[in-house]
């Protein structure tokens, strides 16, 4: 007899929780999940400091004086910021099918566990945590404790609506530009509120309120999140099989994924290498979820810059050009860390070639230096905040290309990690060690440090025409700076080619 949900559900997540604790790769990486832990720990610690005290901090930081009316017009932007978050962090539930389907487990009782499984997790509680101590101190004394409870789960079931949603979209794929369009779409209200054009958390205020004053809202809410429920057990139960799903005509169409690159194939070997890696990054879950981060960080100017005729202060000039390189680098500091776990699996294969691993480090500088001319490109409108924010991400421009690319690749040489590219981005920590959290340091010290001697003696301009002048120094002298990594590499290459072969 087929066993149901209920009876599977709790020996199940036992079983994972074993699985968990006796991971290998776990053990093998002990220090790498204290930090890891401690990081998160710290944002725990942070966000529940928020959370108490976030009544005092509205009415005595930012003096709102109506609390609970500024909260229904802040519950759409709350939402839309959740999604994003969800739509990075949250992972989907899988488990390994093989284990299961032989035995007598009823499919859907599979999927119930999935979904069990995947509710285990920080954003469950999230709104709850959030907003609890806010609703004690400023609606409950308003509106009582009906309008309290109607307004807390209203949201806290919108909040399982896009747990659920999330778990629909990314089981049924639709590849990099969709995942752009959905992190795109939600950005769209920030920007209005930002650049003041409309604040559309004022049409969604009345829903809103009015689930202070009645179970009509809560209501709404709770059979959308029924509705997303329904569409994700649909989904996964129907693609409950061991086979994998047949190739769909739109991914047929979409050649560009396996396209060359014209300009990089008249490099020769290094060229074809970049090519390669350009396709493993438009392929794979890992590298493309980098992607769509660098795409997002390209807006983090927006949150600091402000437009104006007053000349940037030292203080902030030396804040601007930290987010220049960031901006600019932001795909050599998140894909370059990783820099030779990427081809942790094809290693051997550049290993017996002649010059095959030289050839690798500069196909790996073309595809990075690309990665920042294009980002540089991208960020040429920040110019609307002042022509020195333009000089300055030219400065950083490069700083990066010439001087940053080999810093960043010659640190990831230090011990690298095996990595397995086809899991996703977020707490996923296949090939990270402790060099990945300490190489930004030299990275950005070294560009401080070049900064302000020049600063100091001839002032700003010619510090960061000088910052620029020794990154460009850097581009012409590439092949002999690359020679010093690649040299690294071939002395520690047995070493390295048993770490990959032995923990893959």
């Amino acid at each position: 007899m087929l066993k149901t949900g209920r009876q599977i559900i709790f020996p199940l997540l036992k079983l994972s929780l074993r699985e968990m604790v006796r991971s290998v790769s776990l053990q093998r990486n002990l220090l790498t999940a204290f930090f890891v832990l401690l990081i998160i720990g710290y944002f725990v610690v942070q966000f529940v400091g928020i959370a108490i005290f976030l009544g005092p901090i509205l009415r005595n930081v930012f003096d709102i004086p109506d609390i609970p009316a500024f909260l229904n017009m802040a519950a759409l932007y709350y939402l839309l910021f959740e999604f994003i978050s969800r739509f990075f962090l949250q992972r989907p539930p899988l488990v390994d099918l093989k284990k299961y389907l032989h035995l007598p487990i009823r499919k859907s009782a599979i999927v119930q566990f999935m979904f069990v499984r995947s509710l285990v997790s920080l954003f469950s509680l999230a709104v709850i945590v959030l907003l609890m101590p806010v609703t004690l101190s400023d609606i409950l004394p308003v509106y009582g404790a009906t309008g309290a409870f109607f307004w807390l789960g209203t949201l806290f079931f919108l909040s399982m609506t896009l747990h659920f949603l999330l778990l629909c979209i990314k089981r049924s794929g639709g590849g990099l530009l969709k995942a752009v369009l959905l992190v795109g779409l939600p950005l769209v209200p920030f920007i209005l509120l930002y650049f003041d054009m409309i604040n559309i958390g004022a049409y969604t205020e009345p829903f809103f309120a009015l689930a202070m004053n009645g179970p009509l809202s809560m209501i709404i809410a709770v059979i959308l999140c029924f509705i997303s429920i329904a569409a994700a057990y649909s989904i996964y139960k129907k693609s409950a099989y061991t086979e994998l799903p047949a190739v769909s005509a739109g991914m047929e169409k979409a050649r560009f994924m396996g396209g060359d690159v014209g300009l990089l194939s008249r490099f020769g070997l290094p060229g074809i290498i970049a090519n390669t890696d350009l396709k493993l990054i438009l392929r794979h879950k890992k590298s493309r979820g980098y992607l769509i981060v660098c795409v997002l960080f390209l807006f983090y100017g927006m949150l600091f810059y402000s437009s104006g005729d007053e000349e940037l202060t030292r203080g902030a000039v030396y804040f601007s050009l930290f987010i220049g390189a960031f901006i600019t680098g932001s795909f050599l500091l998140q894909y370059g860390q990783l820099l030779l776990s990427w081809n942790s699996a094809s290693f051997d294969f550049y290993m017996t070639r002649r010059n095959g691993l030289f050839a690798l480090m500069k196909g790996k500088y073309l595809l990075l230096a690309g990665s920042i001319v294009v980002a540089f490109i991208l960020t040429i409108p920040y110019a609307y905040y002042g022509w020195e924010i333009l000089a300055i991400h030219t400065a950083a421009l490069f700083y990066n290309i010439g001087i940053g690319i080999h810093i960043i690749i010659y640190l990831a040489l230090w011990q690298p990690k095996p990595m397995d590219i086809n899991k996703g981005a977020m707490f996923n920590y296949d090939g990270v060690g402790v060099a990945q959290f300490v190489m930004i340091f030299p990275y950005i010290l070294l560009m401080y440090i070049i900064y302000f001697i020049f600063d100091v003696i001839a002032g700003m301009y010619a510090a960061l025409f000088i910052l620029g002048g020794i990154g460009f120094a850097g581009i012409l002298f590439r092949d002999k700076l690359l020679k010093i990594s690649a040299d690294k590499l071939r002395s520690d290459r047995h070493p390295i080619s048993t770490s990959f072969r032995n923990e893959l």
